[in-house]
């Protein structure tokens, strides 16, 4: 649909554009594949019209990148249970659950039973109060909590990792995780723990994420997506995906040689992303390649 819209824009641009536009936008043959030595005059005005952009072919690594799918965990290993030390009466309670409390942030006051002498009870570290088993009034002893205070600055995410993609994955490796509740945030995480078994079922090895939580977005047992990046041994040439185009089965990337010249250039790709292309053989690092509006010069061939 939206490749037609722009074929529909293009051809009004040519009428517009007049014997002028001709002369610039003919395509020249030369002998061999038309591919290989096709070039499109395209007019500055006429650039501007269809947006047309170009990016250098950059000698870099290629990062890929595989994503994987689960859920945070239900609990956390940095969580407290608030007991006190003697036994006595709960006389007041400072928080309700899902406070956030920090270190220090008064809790509650109780009343020891060997004297009748009121205790303030602080709390000893940061995190958010998950649940209280006590009501002022009730007895508390040491033996039983008054509440739990979990910290969910850091999460543990349990993602699948399907057996094929093994050998992408190691011990402390950075993995971006996202929720659909929060589409637009992303939040950062380490990769603490692979299982040693494969599910038969759905050959998927659980694997661990450490995830930064700070401003408490991320709730417990949340499903979420992980993505883990992984860099190339080598540098190779890269361009952008989309400069990438198709004709007549043959590879091609139309490179700009001149302001208003681009050259339709057979090349052989590599392995690819959802954004990048690795070129084994066509172009040189520093060549111009198209991409914004290479559809439309292909149109022009």
């Amino acid at each position: 649909m939206k490749r037609n819209y722009l074929m529909v824009m293009f051809a009004g641009l040519l009428i517009l554009s007049g014997c002028g536009k001709a002369e610039n936008s003919k395509p020249q043959e030369a002998e061999g594949s038309s591919a290989a030595k096709t070039e499109v005059h395209f007019s500055k005005e006429l650039q501007a019209s269809v947006g047309l952009t170009a990016a250098k072919a950059e000698q870099k690594k290629l990062v890929e990148a595989i994503d994987v799918y689960g859920v945070i965990a239900q609990d956390t290993e940095n969580t407290v249970h608030i007991t006190p030390e003697k036994s006595g009466v709960l006389r007041t309670l400072s928080v309700a659950a899902g406070d956030t409390v920090d270190e220090k942030t008064p809790l509650c006051v109780m009343e020891t039973a060997d004297g009748g002498e009121r205790r303030e009870i602080l709390s000893p570290s940061h995190g958010v109060v998950m649940a209280l088993y006590a009501k002022p009034g009730e007895r508390i002893d040491s033996a039983s909590s008054i509440l739990t205070i979990a910290d969910p600055d850091l999460l543990k995410a349990s993602l699948d990792v399907y057996e094929k993609d093994l050998s992408f994955i190691k011990l402390g490796q950075r993995v971006k995780v996202k929720t659909t509740a929060y589409p637009d945030k992303k939040f950062l995480g380490a990769l603490a723990f692979i299982s040693p078994r494969i599910d038969e079922a759905t050959r998927t090895v659980k694997i661990r994420v450490d995830v930064e939580n700070k401003e408490h977005w991320l709730k417990f047992g949340m499903f979420v997506t992980g993505r883990i990046e992984k860099e190339s041994d080598a540098e190779s040439i890269i361009v952008p995906l989309q400069a990438l185009q198709n004709l007549e089965g043959e590879e091609i990337i139309f490179v700009k040689t001149a302001e208003e010249k681009f050259q339709a250039r057979p090349v052989h790709s590599g392995r690819k992303t959802d954004k990048e292309a690795e070129i084994l053989q066509g172009l040189v690092p520093g060549e111009e390649a198209v991409v914004q509006g290479s559809f439309i010069l292909k149109s022009e061939l």
